[in-house]
């Protein structure tokens, strides 16, 4: 409880001398400062002392202000964020015509909504930050929804455990001769020198527990697989150790923050299977895929069509009707179910979010990134039998002879 009072009173303390010289008026050591140094730097700071995961949505901006009269507040209000966070903390910088504004999000600890600070950005932009207050962070429209990620969060790990057997992870990691990523090979061969990821770099974004992962490393990449959930990168770190996988390693991180937190580019970026149904926000996304691209580099999504997720499930005529929306939503579809995909097991956190995008979004989104898409697939099989009714043939899961057609999958491979 002392630490407490003593770590709460120092923010306060900072705080106050910060509105202490807003009152003043005081601009002896302002000058012009890029908000995005102040708060990368913060960025770096956490990546080097914590276990948690940060996520960042950057808009550059230059605000007037004394740099060292505000670093201290900034680093006061992130170490609290930090303190609180239970996974993730979350900075988030705009600007509008009036003010800069810094929001360190708290949204993954009970009960904190967030801290906000602005700086007046009108005319010569000589204002130091005005305020920090706990206001709700305004609709962006762009931005995840925090609480959704971490309620996904404490799903996904409470699922890696009945994972590992559903997958049978260990016996993949047992065997030598267990090569996954098939159907990615494939795809991604026609695109490659050679045609295979044998000796390039690659990085594996929503790798989960790794198997995908090791079975890259298997085929002779260098690869490393990051993933949101502490959970499952531990889970992955076992898998590989125990594969003796030493091509493959693992770090904890949002698709957002992988550039920053890996420090480097990559010949392939790969992601497939079960992801962009977890991702408010696919520009974010898809700016981040191009950060990690070497140019040149080559980007694969593989993953369920956006058609297949507006089927009604539960069907057992046969039918394929639209039940739930095709297009894009704003805002996740909230379920509560309880049950584990990959076996049917009741599950401890029985809400997930997920969000639909269609196929224009995720083009548009990785267009807008300025990558180059070179090929764009639809696909009769599937990985799993998301339907009743569905036979298992040497593709995948497919519709029954005679039925109706509906893509199942996608995939879509561009370059930077």
């Amino acid at each position: 409880m002392n630490a407490e009072l003593t770590r709460t009173r120092g923010l306060v303390e900072n705080l106050m001398t910060l509105a202490r010289a807003d009152g003043r008026g005081a601009s002896g050591g302002r000058s012009e400062v890029d908000l995005d140094d102040l708060v990368d730097h913060e960025v770096r700071r956490l990546h080097l002392t914590s276990d948690r995961a940060v996520a960042v949505e950057m808009e550059p901006v230059r605000v007037r202000v004394d740099a060292q009269q505000v670093a201290q507040p900034l680093r006061n209000v992130v170490d609290d964020a930090e303190h609180h966070a239970r996974s993730t903390v979350r900075l988030v910088r705009w600007r509008t015509d009036e003010e800069a504004v810094l929001w360190v999000d708290l949204a993954c600890a009970a009960g904190w909504a967030g801290r906000r600070a602005s700086a007046e950005r009108g005319g010569a932009v000589d204002s130091p930050w005005a305020w920090l207050d706990d206001r709700p962070l305004p609709d962006r429209g762009g931005l995840v929804a925090t609480d959704a990620v971490s309620t996904n969060m404490r799903a996904w790990d409470g699922r890696v455990p009945e994972h590992l057997t559903a997958y049978r992870a260990r016996a993949l990691a047992d065997d030598p001769t267990a090569i996954g990523v098939q159907v990615e090979a494939d795809l991604l061969a026609p695109h490659l020198p050679g045609g295979t990821v044998a000796g390039l770099d690659v990085v594996h974004l929503q790798c989960h527990i790794g198997t995908d992962t090791i079975s890259l490393a298997r085929r002779g990449a260098r690869v490393v697989g990051t993933d949101l959930s502490r959970a499952a990168i531990d889970a992955a770190r076992e898998l590989a150790a125990r594969a003796g996988a030493t091509g493959a390693s693992f770090v904890q991180c949002s698709n957002e923050e992988a550039p920053e937190v890996l420090g480097r580019q990559f010949d392939v970026v790969l992601t497939s299977v079960g992801v962009l149904a977890w991702l408010g926000d696919l520009r974010s996304w898809a700016r981040a895929v191009a950060r990690l691209l070497r140019p040149g580099g080559v980007f694969l999504v593989y993953d369920g069509h956006p058609m297949m997720s507006a089927l009604q499930h539960d069907r057992e005529d046969g039918s394929l009707v639209l039940k739930e929306p095709y297009f894009s939503t704003a805002e996740p579809a909230r379920f509560e179910d309880g049950l584990s995909y990959a076996s049917g097991a009741a599950q401890e956190h029985r809400v997930t979010y997920q969000w639909q995008h269609d196929l224009a979004e995720i083009v548009t989104a990785v267009l807008s990134a300025d990558l180059h898409i070179e090929a764009l697939g639809e696909h009769r099989s599937m990985p799993w039998s998301a339907l009743p009714g569905m036979v298992a043939t040497e593709h995948g899961f497919e519709l029954p002879p005679g039925s109706a057609e509906c893509p199942l999958m996608f995939s879509l491979v561009a370059r930077r």
